[in-house]
C-alpha cells in the first residue's frame, strides 16, 4: 500500500503542487463579497497579490 501512495506522489506531485500555488493565487487576488467576513491572509500568501 505504501508503495502505490509512494508511486502516485512521484507521478502525480507536481501537479498537485500547481494546482494548489493557482487556487491559492486566485484566492488571494479576490475579495469577499460579505465585508464583514473577510478571513486573515497568512505572510506567504500575501506575496502572490498582483494590487
Amino acid at each position: 500500500m505504501k508503495s502505490i501512495m509512494l508511486k502516485l506522489f512521484k507521478k502525480y506531485g507536481h501537479a498537485v503542487a500547481a494546482l494548489a500555488l493557482t487556487i491559492t493565487a486566485m484566492n488571494v487576488n479576490s475579495a469577499c463579497f460579505w465585508i464583514n467576513n473577510q478571513p486573515e491572509l497568512p505572510a506567504d500568501a500575501k506575496e502572490l497579490r498582483k494590487f
